[in-house]
């Protein structure tokens, strides 16, 4: 039997215009991600807000492999918006997005949330680096997700992509850490952070979140209420 194909991600860090945060969540939750969490081979959405950094949003897709993401069913809705898209797109600022390949250790995910995103597509350590291991063996601390950036399919144009009112940031790789408090975090995110300096990887760009909505497609009904 072959090997199976390491899990993909799409990730979104985004600012929403000014009096349009009530209709970005509504949107997310009640068109976007059903949307998304439904073309094949997605397998789940989590909407995250910040408490503490640059983007007020992270939004973070689970598929099946890195694939999907350049695959015709996803591109296709990336090229055919709906109209509430359409007005949304538009709306969103200082917008940072990213598909490609994950990595996960740990028990399991969090509520709360930190990501350390670098520009650099040189990685300081694996996920499997023992210096990771022992950040997971921390109190409260669930996992942490390895990103690596595939910049030819993350810079495919699209008509959704060009409806934003400036263009994309983007990064190499990035780091998720997730854990089950708020004190556990900052602990794990200290600790990270402290590794990554030791290994002369520089000071990556970071923010702490905490999960505010999740879609499973095994949740998913035909119709919302």
């Amino acid at each position: 039997m072959a090997d199976r194909a390491p899990p993909g991600f799409l990730t979104v860090w985004t600012e929403v215009d000014p009096g349009a945060e009530s209709e970005y969540l509504a949107w997310l939750t009640r068109e976007h991600l059903p949307e998304r969490v439904g073309i094949e081979g997605f397998v789940s959405g989590r909407v995250h807000r910040a408490t503490d950094g640059t983007s007020r949003f992270f939004v973070i897709y689970e598929t099946e492999s890195a694939a999907v993401l350049g695959s015709a069913p996803y591109l296709n809705r990336l090229n055919a918006p709906t109209e509430w898209s359409a007005r949304m797109h538009p709306r969103l600022r200082g917008t940072v997005r990213a598909v490609g390949q994950a990595a996960h250790a740990g028990i399991g995910s969090g509520s709360f949330v930190a990501t350390l995103r670098a520009t650099s597509d040189r990685v300081p350590f694996e996920i499997g680096d023992e210096r990771i291991r022992r950040i997971l063996a921390g109190p409260l601390v669930c996992g942490v997700r390895l990103l690596r950036c595939d910049a030819g399919t993350t810079n495919i144009d699209t008509i959704e992509r060009r409806m934003r009112a400036s263009p994309d940031g983007g990064f190499g790789h990035a780091y998720v850490i997730e854990a089950m408090a708020p004190d556990a975090l900052d602990r794990a995110l200290a600790a990270f952070t402290d590794a990554l300096r030791e290994a002369g990887a520089g000071e990556p760009s970071s923010g702490r979140y905490a999960l505010i909505h999740a879609l499973e497609k095994r949740w998913m009904r035909e119709e919302l209420p």
